[in-house]
């Protein structure tokens, strides 16, 4: 056996040996990006195997969506939104352009520590405007693996169309990079050019 096809063989039989490791820690398979109406939200975020190129990889979602849910609010709700951390590292939400108090504004560091592993943290504030915007994590690489969706806030106006449509891009070469990091095969490599827009 030559070299090269000593290493190909090694880093198989590794990555055999790692995979059942990540399911065991309740990876998730994905799931279609759905939206979510009403003024109480329970989310979840944990890793879950994305398929867009042609290749399995690792995403940080929420709820096992990508994007994550479309969140639906009424200007002048209260909205309850418990968000639990099933990852092995610190998370948040950000809430990307809302108007709310700062204790509720989701940028660890600043207006509260972030969200440790295993533990639920409640979000809770008034919905003062309406319009388009997004929520994303600002912890880590989160958000450029997957950690973000978009927010709409209705008032009481109806518009006389058939559908509405989302539209989120997310540069997958950086969660393919990040998912390798991530499963040790290239360690203390990861990509940090990112581009996610919604």
């Amino acid at each position: 056996m030559d070299r090269r096809r000593f290493l190909q063989t090694s880093a198989a039989f590794g990555l055999i040996a790692v995979l059942p490791a990540i399911a065991k820690e309740g990876v998730g398979e994905q799931k279609p990006t759905t939206a979510l109406h009403g003024n109480t939200f329970d989310l979840y975020i944990k890793k879950t195997w994305v398929n867009i190129t042609g290749t399995p990889v690792l995403a940080t979602t929420i709820n096992d969506m990508l994007p994550a849910p479309t969140l639906y609010w009424k200007k002048g709700d209260i909205v309850t939104i418990r968000v639990t951390n099933h990852l092995d590292e610190p998370t948040s939400l950000h809430w990307h352009g809302i108007i709310l108090p700062y204790t509720m504004d989701g940028v660890p560091g600043v207006s509260y520590p972030g969200i440790m592993p295993g533990q639920t943290f409640v979000y809770r504030f008034k919905v003062q405007q309406t319009g388009t915007y997004w929520y994303h994590s600002h912890t880590g690489f989160q958000e450029q693996t997957g950690l973000h969706g978009a927010i709409i806030i209705e008032d009481d106006i109806t518009l006389n169309v058939d559908r509405e449509y989302v539209v989120a891009l997310l540069d997958t070469a950086s969660m393919i990079c990040k998912s390798t990091f991530l499963l040790g095969l290239e360690r203390g490599y990861a990509c940090v050019l990112s581009i996610s827009l919604l």
